[in-house]
């Protein structure tokens, strides 16, 4: 609440004085969905990165920068975060990944980062967006280490 009340008073202040409100401490300094490399190079960090997870993929276009995986459980310390069922299932359920990467701006690519659950009892489910999170941060990492060789 104190937050919010402090935003907004930025806000008013900014707004009287016709400044702009700086950004606030612990801001992330960059934006993982956007690698600033073409689609060619960031495709080669993509397919490095659904290699850790084990994915087993059902469509690759590097033309077009997307992959679609197979229906697949995704394992790890933090898999049951990846999605919110109701009611709590036993099993983590499975769920397809899907990655398109974008060309933007010169030399730019934005990763659309999408898991879908696919429960096989029938019961809702949905993604928490950690996955996606995950997967945008690594990619955007191994990027990073391809070009640092």
């Amino acid at each position: 609440m104190r937050k919010h009340l402090m935003l907004l008073s930025l806000g008013a202040v900014a707004a009287c004085t016709g400044a702009q409100p700086t950004a606030m401490a612990g801001a992330p300094e960059a934006d993982p969905t956007v690698v600033p490399a073409p689609l060619e190079a960031v495709f080669w960090a993509i397919i490095d990165v659904v290699g850790e997870y084990q994915v087993p993929l059902e469509t690759m276009d590097i033309g077009r920068g997307y992959l679609r995986s197979e229906p697949t459980a995704f394992s790890g310390p933090n898999a049951r975060e990846f999605w919110a069922c109701s009611p709590e299932p036993d099993q983590v359920p499975e769920g397809v990944l899907s990655i398109r990467a974008l060309p933007v701006n010169d030399g730019e690519t934005r990763l659309q980062v999408t898991a879908v659950p696919a429960p096989g009892d029938g019961r809702w489910c949905s993604s928490t967006g950690v996955l996606e999170a995950q997967l945008s941060e690594r990619v955007y990492a191994r990027w990073q280490e391809l070009t640092a060789e």
